[in-house]
């Protein structure tokens, strides 16, 4: 599979700056960015983190209070902003969720 079709393989959602998850490792705290469910944008000041060169447990914080586990390994680097992949994804209802939640929050649905 070609790196075009990967990159659309699974919806995305890109947070409001005040609707940023938190992603938890042993090594760290990070700021998500955008989400979906094979994968994460994570931000970091100065240089980048070099705990997911391997992959990590780690565990994200969602504002509505929703805790999911999963597995977080580098995959590239954009930026300020480093791209996870989780091998371990986490479940397309809770992405939908948390949009769902932003749309109503920000009066952007129906």
């Amino acid at each position: 599979m070609d790196e075009d079709s990967q990159r659309r393989r699974h919806f995305r959602l890109r947070y409001p700056h005040r609707e940023w998850p938190q992603l938890l490792t042993k090594t760290g705290k990070f700021r998500v960015v955008e989400i979906s469910e094979g994968g994460a944008r994570i931000q970091f000041a100065g240089r980048p983190p070099t705990c997911f060169r391997h992959a990590v447990d780690a565990q994200i914080f969602f504002r509505d209070g929703t805790k999911v586990e999963t597995n977080a390994i580098h995959h590239r680097i954009d930026k300020n902003e480093v791209i996870l992949r989780f091998t371990k994804p986490i479940p397309l209802y809770i992405v939908i969720g948390e949009q769902r939640r932003l749309m109503k929050l920000y009066d952007m649905g129906p």
